[in-house]
């Protein structure tokens, strides 16, 4: 009786979990049907740079090339920051999960950027950022991520480090920024194209190391994408196998990550650090930019009188 029991549960389960499935797919047809043909016009340029995505999965460009009048903000913040994480203590930060990013990462703290460096967290909510996104998608995404990290030259494969595809969506747009010099020691962000592109199903285990990738597509065919300081990369980390090379030195980059406004995995977008910081930024925000930010409406508000000391520090 408690095998039949047992069976019937997991059934039962299956059942629920596949009829979830169906409905987010369909409310996600419904989704992009709604706004076909009534998406933001575009410069050709950008059309370009959004075919060429569609196409392959990534665009690599910069700063200059993109020219979005934000930038000089976004860079002089960044030059303010950088210091602050070449200051942090290391072993008090790192994390001890080698799965997780933070084992090998130091990140801006949300709120002190939303505070102090908010053109950090508002160059990845320009208008011209969610046009181009926009018609990626299909359909008004929303940004659920944003990081400035410092990549620890460890020599230790682990964390993003390791080859993955990001599972959040059924699209997880990418946008890094490098804010230094990155070469093929400096490790860059690293990937195999579509028409080389292995599945997860090739390998033993989830915990992919370059000797498990070489095994299935040869070295040859990894690209890695090294680059100059402000080089942008737009990439759609749940379509290409990717991850960070192991660095012999650290590398500085900003990301900003997007997925649809109904996520299929609405949990993982839950995690993000950078909704702490969010509230702060509330009074900088266009209307747009609220709606473009992954549940919004649910961050909690923060007490006037934390906004009144946040004020008197950033103008201290």
């Amino acid at each position: 009786m408690a095998q039949i029991e047992g069976l019937s549960s997991a059934l039962g389960g299956k059942l629920r979990k596949g009829v979830s499935k169906l409905r987010s797919e369909v409310a996600h047809r419904t989704e992009l049907m709604k706004y076909f043909g009534k998406l933001p016009d575009l410069s050709q340029a950008d059309k370009q740079l959004c075919e060429e995505l569609k196409r392959t999965g990534i665009v690599m460009t910069s700063l200059e090339d993109l020219g979005i009048s934000s930038t000089p903000q976004l860079m002089a913040a960044t030059e303010e920051m950088i210091p602050r994480l070449q200051r942090t203590d290391i072993a008090g930060n790192l994390s001890s999960n080698m799965r997780s990013a933070a084992s090998h990462c130091l990140y801006g703290d949300p709120v002190a950027i939303a505070q102090k460096f908010p053109a950090i967290h508002l160059w990845g909510l320009q208008d011209r950022i969610l046009d181009i996104l926009e018609n990626y998608y299909g359909a008004p995404m929303s940004c659920i991520g944003v990081n400035m990290r410092r990549d620890i030259a460890d020599g230790q494969q682990k964390g993003t480090k390791l080859w993955h595809i990001d599972g959040e969506d059924r699209k997880v747009m990418k946008i890094a920024v490098y804010l230094n010099d990155v070469d093929d020691e400096g490790g860059p962000f690293e990937y195999i194209p579509l028409e080389d592109s292995p599945s997860y199903k090739d390998f033993p285990s989830s915990s992919i190391y370059d000797e498990d990738m070489e095994k299935v597509v040869p070295r040859s065919k990894w690209v890695p994408c090294t680059g100059a300081k402000g080089t942008v990369i737009f990439a759609d980390n749940a379509r290409l196998f990717h991850h960070g090379r192991t660095p012999l030195k650290d590398r500085y980059t900003i990301f900003y990550a997007y997925a649809y406004r109904q996520p299929r995995r609405p949990e993982a977008c839950e995690r993000s650090p950078w909704r702490t910081g969010i509230p702060y930024l509330a009074d900088k925000l266009t209307q747009r930019q609220k709606d473009a930010i992954w549940n919004y409406a649910g961050l909690p508000t923060i007490p006037r009188t934390l906004k009144d000391k946040a004020l008197a520090e950033i103008r201290s």
